[in-house]
C-alpha cells in the first residue's frame, strides 16, 4: 500500500494542474471587470480617452465644490411639499437632481477641455521658427542659448562681452581696521 500526497513527486503530471485548479476564479474576476469597466465607460467621457485617464487636482476641486454647493442648497432647503411625500420619493427626487447636475457639470468640463485642446493644436501647428530666426518674434522670457558654447560666445550672446571704460576710477579700498591692543579693542 503506497501513500502518495497530491504534492508528491510520483504526481507529478497527474491530477489536475494550477491552470485547471484556478480556472473558475479567473472567469469570475473576468466578469466582475468587464462588469466594472463597463459601467465607469458609461459614466464619464474621458474614461473612454486613454490621453484623459489623469485626475486633474483643478479639476476635482471644482466637482467637489459644486457637489458641496448641491449639499448645502438641498439641506437649507425644506419646503412643505417635499417634506410631505415620503422619504423614499424625495430621495429619489433629490438622486435624480444631483444626476442632472452632476452631468451638466461633466458636459460643461468637456466642452471647455474640447475647446482648449482645438486651441492648443491650432496655435501649435503655427510655425514661428522663420520669425525666431529673422528676429521678427517677441522676446522670449528665458534667452535661447546654442548647444554647448564657448565662455566667450554666452558672454557675447548675453551682452556683457564688454571693456570697462578706461577713464573711469577704481573704487576706493576699504580701509583695513588695525588691532589697538587688548584694552582698547579693533580701531573704529
Amino acid at each position: 500500500m503506497s501513500i502518495t500526497n497530491s504534492l508528491s513527486a510520483t504526481m507529478i503530471g497527474h491530477g489536475k494542474s494550477d491552470a485547471d485548479r484556478h480556472h473558475a476564479v479567473r472567469q469570475n474576476f473576468r466578469k466582475e471587470a468587464l462588469r466594472i469597466s463597463e459601467h465607469t465607460s458609461q459614466q464619464h467621457h474621458s474614461r473612454r480617452d486613454k490621453l484623459m485617464q489623469i485626475q486633474y487636482p483643478e479639476t476635482i476641486n471644482r466637482m467637489c465644490s459644486s457637489r458641496q454647493q448641491n449639499t448645502r442648497s438641498e439641506v437649507k432647503d425644506t419646503n412643505t411639499s417635499q417634506s410631505s411625500r415620503p422619504p423614499s420619493v424625495r430621495r429619489a427626487q433629490m438622486e435624480s437632481e444631483f444626476l442632472a447636475q452632476h452631468s451638466s457639470n461633466l458636459k460643461n468640463e468637456y466642452m471647455m477641455n474640447s475647446r482648449k485642446k482645438r486651441f492648443n493644436r491650432s496655435s501649435g501647428s503655427q510655425a514661428v521658427v522663420n520669425d525666431i530666426l529673422t528676429g521678427r518674434a517677441p522676446a522670449a522670457k528665458e534667452p535661447i542659448f546654442p548647444q554647448n558654447p564657448s565662455h566667450q560666445q554666452v558672454l557675447m550672446i548675453t551682452g556683457k562681452l564688454k571693456m570697462p571704460d578706461a577713464n573711469v576710477l577704481p573704487p576706493d579700498l576699504p580701509k583695513p581696521k588695525k588691532w589697538l591692543g587688548n584694552d582698547r579693542g579693533w580701531e573704529t
